[in-house]
């Protein structure tokens, strides 16, 4: 017979070992619409080709409504303008299964209307 202090510890071990938190940014699995056959390389490819057919001047929706939920997106007021950075990812790095800054595309808004995309317009946008 097993002693209950001793019970109550095997019981208390056995349970800290199986909990725990993942938090994950994004993977390169399919999500945000995308089916279990479209993959990350599809992906990609979809975002560099509808990217590569923008015109500045489009509105923050006329955007979205093109490529979706952006991958990650920042935002901050600056002299009254609002400032909005959606990245959306276009490129592959490194195959961790994470998708990382380096590996996206930033498209800059200014009060709702696309001023530029791409690291370079992001520093414009900071100066």
């Amino acid at each position: 017979m097993i002693r209950p202090s001793l019970a109550i510890a095997l019981i208390l071990a056995a349970s800290l070992s199986l909990g725990g938190c993942v938090i994950s940014v994004r993977d390169d699995g399919p999500h945000d619409g995308w089916s279990d056959e479209d993959d990350w390389q599809a992906r990609q490819a979809r975002n560099r080709a509808l990217i590569s057919e923008l015109q500045l001047g489009w509105s923050l929706q006329a955007v979205t409504a093109e490529l979706g939920t952006p991958d990650r997106s920042e935002s901050f007021l600056r002299e009254g303008r609002e400032y909005r950075v959606l990245l959306y990812r276009t490129h592959r790095t490194r195959g961790d299964g994470r998708t990382t800054r380096d590996e996206m595309t930033p498209l800059v808004f200014v009060d709702g209307e696309l001023v530029g995309w791409g690291e370079s317009a992001v520093e414009h946008a900071m100066r």
